[in-house]
C-alpha cells in the first residue's frame, strides 16, 4: 500500500512543475547548442536583430535554408529588405514556442517513466534483500519487458503522431513561402514556377485542410499563368489562412503527445507495478 501511495505521488504530483525544471535544465546544459529549441531561438533572435544578412543562418527546420534562400535572392536585385521576413518570422516564432512546448512534454514524460521504473526496481531488491523474499523469475521478465515496451511505445507514437499530423506540410509552406518572394521580385513566370517547385508539391501527403488550401493555391498559380493578374493580395490571405493552419497543427500535436504520455503509463508502467505486486502475493502464497 506505501509502495503504491508513493508511485501514484511520482505520477501525480510530481511531474507537474518539479520534473518539468529539473529536466529542462539538465537537458540545455548537456544540449544547448544543438537542441531543436536553441537553434529556433538564436535564428528568431537573429532576425529580430536584423543580424541575419551578417552570418549563415541556423539551421532549423527549413527555415535556415529558406533564409538564405531570401538573403541571396535580395541581394541579388537589390539591397535586402528585411520587412519581408516578418511573415516568416511570425512562423518561425510560432515554431519555436511548439518546439519548446514539445520538449518539456517529453522531457517530463521520459523523467517520469525513469523515476517510476526506479522506484518499482528498488522496491524489487528492498524485498529481495531487506526481507529475503526471492520473486518468481517471470516477474522479472515481464516487469522489464513492460518497461522496455512502454518506452518504444512513447518514442515511436511521437514519431508516428507526428508523421500523421504534419505529413509533409513543412515542404509545402517552404515551397509557398519561396514562391511568394520569387513573385514579388518581379522575375519570370516560368522561373518562378520552376524555382520554388510549388507545383511539385505530393497532395496526397498532405494534411486535408493543407491539401484543400494546396489545391487553391495551384488554381490560383494557373490562373495567373492563364492571365497574368497580380495575385499579391490572394498569395497574402493563403499566407495567413497557413499559419492559422499551422498553430492547429501544433495544439493537435501536443494534444496527441499527452495522450501518448497517458496511455504509456496506464498500459505498460502501472501494469508494472501490479505485476511486481502479483508475484509478491504470489511468493508468500506458494510458502
Amino acid at each position: 500500500m506505501v509502495g503504491l501511495i508513493l508511485l501514484i505521488v511520482i505520477l501525480v504530483f510530481i511531474p507537474a512543475d518539479w520534473l518539468l525544471k529539473l529536466s529542462s535544465r539538465i537537458y540545455m546544459r548537456r544540449n544547448s547548442q544543438v537542441s531543436s529549441v536553441y537553434q529556433a531561438e538564436k535564428l528568431l533572435f537573429d532576425l529580430k536583430m536584423g543580424k541575419i544578412q551578417d552570418q549563415t543562418p541556423v539551421q532549423f527546420k527549413f527555415y535556415g535554408e529558406l533564409i538564405q534562400n531570401l538573403i541571396n535572392l535580395y541581394k541579388r536585385n537589390g539591397e535586402l529588405n528585411l520587412s519581408s521576413l516578418d511573415q516568416l518570422q511570425t512562423n518561425l516564432n510560432s515554431d519555436y514556442k511548439f518546439e519548446k512546448k514539445r520538449r518539456e512534454i517529453n522531457l517530463s514524460s521520459k523523467l517520469q517513466f525513469l523515476l517510476t521504473a526506479l522506484f518499482i526496481w528498488v522496491f524489487v531488491l528492498a524485498v529481495r534483500y531487506m526481507v529475503g523474499e526471492e520473486l518468481p523469475i517471470w516477474s522479472y521478465f515481464i516487469i522489464g519487458l513492460l518497461q522496455v515496451t512502454g518506452s518504444l511505445f512513447f518514442v515511436f507514437g511521437n514519431l508516428l503522431i507526428t508523421k500523421r499530423v504534419f505529413g509533409n506540410s513543412d515542404d509545402y509552406l517552404k515551397s509557398f513561402v519561396w514562391f511568394r518572394n520569387l513573385y514579388l521580385s518581379n522575375l519570370d513566370m516560368g522561373q518562378v514556377i520552376r524555382e520554388s517547385r510549388i507545383l511539385e508539391i505530393e497532395a496526397q501527403k498532405l494534411p486535408n485542410e493543407f491539401s484543400d488550401l494546396y489545391t487553391r493555391v495551384k488554381m490560383l498559380i494557373y490562373e495567373w499563368k492563364m492571365s497574368g493578374e497580380n495575385i499579391h493580395r490572394e498569395l497574402e490571405l493563403y499566407d495567413s489562412r497557413m499559419g492559422y493552419l499551422r498553430e492547429e497543427q501544433f495544439e493537435k500535436l501536443l494534444k496527441n503527445v499527452k495522450l501518448v504520455q497517458f496511455l504509456t503509463l496506464c498500459l505498460f508502467f502501472l501494469p508494472s507495478y501490479f505485476v511486481l505486486i502479483l508475484s509478491l502475493f504470489s511468493s508468500f502464497l506458494i510458502e
